[in-house]
């Protein structure tokens, strides 16, 4: 029993469990890659905003910022990347037209996926399964 001492905390922080994913943690503060999409100047992953509103109530300026923070840009068409993410709306019917936007864009490769692969990635820090998102 340790009364009135101070005891070292690392060995009791919780570094992830079945319900939560607390990948960030302290002792995990040295890891080289800190961005779930890569570092922000590799040009790895860009996301296009085409959906109206995420989640109801998540706007394109909080989206935009969720975005940078995962170490993924906003796209631009000038500039070539490996993957670019285009978040659409469930059920938008302009999915063709959204899809012609793109067709010439600097990518190696596009998806169209609902804005929950970005949220769900984020929650988890882990790139989610993008097929499972896919319109």
């Amino acid at each position: 029993m340790h009364l009135n001492t101070l005891i070292d905390e690392h060995s009791y922080e919780i570094i992830s469990d079945s319900h939560t994913t607390l990948r960030l943690s302290e002792q995990n503060l040295t890891l080289t890659n800190k961005y779930l999409f890569g570092q922000p100047t590799e040009n790895l992953y860009a996301f296009a905003i085409e959906c109206r509103q995420c989640q109801g109530s998540i706007n394109r300026s909080e989206l935009i910022e969720l975005i940078q923070l995962t170490g993924a840009q906003l796209f631009q068409n000038e500039q070539a990347i490996e993957t670019l993410i285009v978040l659409c709306d469930n059920n938008d019917k302009n999915i063709n037209k959204i899809k012609e936007k793109y067709v010439h864009a600097p990518a190696s490769y596009i998806k169209y996926v609902t804005s929950d692969f970005l949220l769900k990635s984020i929650i988890k820090f882990e790139i989610q399964d993008i097929e499972k998102y896919s319109l």
